[in-house]
């Protein structure tokens, strides 16, 4: 019973230590150009409203702060953290637009209402916004701060970052990335990783399963002999699915059970039933039937009816993104937040299109009510009989 209290404060310590150890980075850089944080934030005030504030001028009064620190003060700061010169640099910009541009998010850190594991994450997925998105993501994801779970935080942000990117993330940019990568993980195994539009990657890892639970329930749809053959691998859904990446085409050989059956024939004249299953042509009792066990080989059924049914994938797309009026980021179902011109590009090769309400404040999916269900027969024959 003691054990949960002393990892929450162990974990309580490490949050404090770590929103400390980046304070007193910043306090070093600070000091080294005699630079104080009001000077930095006084840049980005505005003349003209003095309650509003000037992003990209902070950013523009960070790079000089930067360019100023000497390299003597770059080289014992990376020789502490243990990093390259360039690595420290890219972290020192990182929690500096954190510290400046996030300001509501790091009073929430350092309030302790908003984890730091929370808030490092968030200046990392903050670096693919422009500047004058800061702050809406900022005011956004405070208020979310002290009442949301990490899972839905972690969701709303890449919502947000989804919304706020800048061009060049666009659906070009995901499809120009795209690669395969192979890394080796010792004793014999390896990971392989494909890069590219998470829309094309998630419609293959939907075909793979859907290719590997037919596999598994032994649907006769697979095979062409399907009454004298039942299907008997024994790899698992993984493994299956695996084994049938790395078959060009997506083809699989499977163990299947051929069940033996006597053909029938009629009987010569002079010969009887009782003869023929007494004696063989050697005179010997004729041998038990067994079934048969050997290979198969399947395909992935590409009927456009079965892939409709089997490998389903969900992706909705806001209204205004629809008609060209605001470029919102649609949602791929369990994957997360995607680019509005894929969103739009996936909705044009959609057979029918389903209407979603959601609540104009939260954005909660509304409940769909019911307006006509149909009866099932028993009771329809039921109600007739009865009020005839």
């Amino acid at each position: 019973m003691t054990t949960l209290p002393s990892l929450r404060a162990v974990q309580d310590d490490y949050q404090h230590i770590q929103s400390g150890r980046w304070s007193t980075i910043i306090d070093y850089l600070l000091t080294a150009t005699g630079t104080t944080v009001k000077e930095i934030e006084h840049a980005g005030n505005s003349d003209d409203a003095p309650n509003a504030r000037n992003p990209q001028a902070i950013i523009e009064a960070l790079k000089d702060l930067l360019t100023a620190i000497p390299a003597t003060t770059w080289m014992e700061l990376a020789t502490t953290l243990g990093k390259t010169r360039g690595q420290v640099r890219a972290f020192a910009t990182r929690i500096l637009k954190g510290r400046f541009l996030l300001p509501r998010l790091t009073t929430a850190m350092q309030s302790g209402n908003l984890p730091f594991d929370l808030y490092d994450h968030t200046t990392s997925r903050a670096q693919d916004i422009e500047a004058g998105s800061y702050d809406y993501l900022d005011r956004a994801l405070a208020q979310l701060a002290p009442t949301t779970s990490a899972t839905h935080y972690r969701a709303a942000l890449s919502a947000a970052v989804a919304l706020l990117k800048t061009p060049e993330h666009s659906a070009e940019h995901a499809f120009e990335e795209r690669g395969v990568h192979l890394t080796d993980l010792g004793n014999g195994l390896g990971l392989l990783e494909l890069s590219g539009p998470v829309h094309i990657l998630t419609a293959l890892e939907a075909r793979l399963r859907a290719f590997a639970r037919l596999i598994r329930k032994g649907d006769p749809v697979l095979l062409e002999e399907a009454d004298s053959h039942t299907i008997t691998d024994d790899r698992n859904l993984g493994q299956l699915m695996f084994d049938i990446l790395i078959n060009t085409p997506h083809s699989l050989d499977i163990t299947v059970t051929e069940v033996a059956t006597a053909a029938s024939s009629e009987a010569p004249a002079g010969d009887t039933q009782e003869s023929d299953a007494t004696n063989n042509a050697d005179g010997q009792a004729p041998a038990q039937l067994v079934d048969a066990i050997h290979q198969v080989t399947v395909t992935i059924p590409r009927n456009d009816s079965w892939l409709a049914s089997q490998a389903q994938v969900s992706t909705t797309v806001p209204f205004l993104t629809l008609t060209g009026d605001e470029p919102l980021p649609g949602q791929l179902a369990g994957k997360g937040p995607i680019p509005a011109d894929i969103a739009c590009h996936l909705a044009s090769q959609a057979p029918s299109l389903r209407r979603l309400l959601t609540d104009p404040a939260t954005g909660t999916i509304l409940d769909e009510q019911a307006k006509s269900y149909s009866i099932p027969t028993a009771l329809r024959t039921t109600l007739q009989n009865k009020w005839a």
